[in-house]
């Protein structure tokens, strides 16, 4: 069963008794309970036609069951108001609930787009460094500009040798 603490309503011990009175009296053991009751009070003739104690306790009985039942039924109108109350201030604010749920999606399908293009420029830039082999002329120039400068290292030994000869 749902938490409904928002329409309920603490019942007094007399719109208990009314409440638990009116479920027993709308039951069918009841109206056995009340054939047989009859039948015998008639069958073994307690009381000679027209049965006036009998018409008396009846009567009585109907007076208090239906006040019990009103009762119930005054208790039972008030639950079921509150609750249409409740259920009116859903309705109300259902409006804004729906506008403000529609701005979230609609802001979650913008990043969700900006996300997806991200990730394409991602793609592209991968797909560019994957792509992109060094030039052979630079290495050739690297190398190229090595060899010299090892020449140039070799000539200046060279240099430094012929100075330390004698005669020179």
């Amino acid at each position: 069963m749902h938490n409904r603490t928002h329409i309920h309503v603490p019942p007094s011990i007399g719109a208990k008794i009314a409440d638990r009175v009116t479920a027993a009296v709308g039951s069918f053991p009841f109206l056995i309970l009340h054939a047989i009751w009859f039948g015998l009070w008639i069958g073994l003739r307690v009381e000679p036609f027209p049965f006036g104690l009998l018409t008396m306790i009846v009567s009585l009985e109907a007076i208090a069951l239906a006040t019990l039942v009103m009762i119930s039924q005054n208790r039972q109108a008030e639950r079921d108001r509150l609750r249409d109350n409740h259920e009116a201030e859903i309705v109300d604010t259902m409006p804004a609930l729906l506008s403000s749920i529609l701005e979230l999606v609609k802001d979650v399908h913008e990043i969700v787009q900006a996300v997806h293009q991200i990730n394409l420029r991602q793609s592209e830039i991968l797909d560019l460094q994957k792509a992109q082999q060094p030039d052979p002329r630079e290495e050739m120039m690297r190398k190229n500009t090595e060899m010299i400068a090892q020449i140039d290292q070799m000539l200046k030994r060279i240099r430094a040798v012929d100075k330390l000869k004698p005669g020179s």
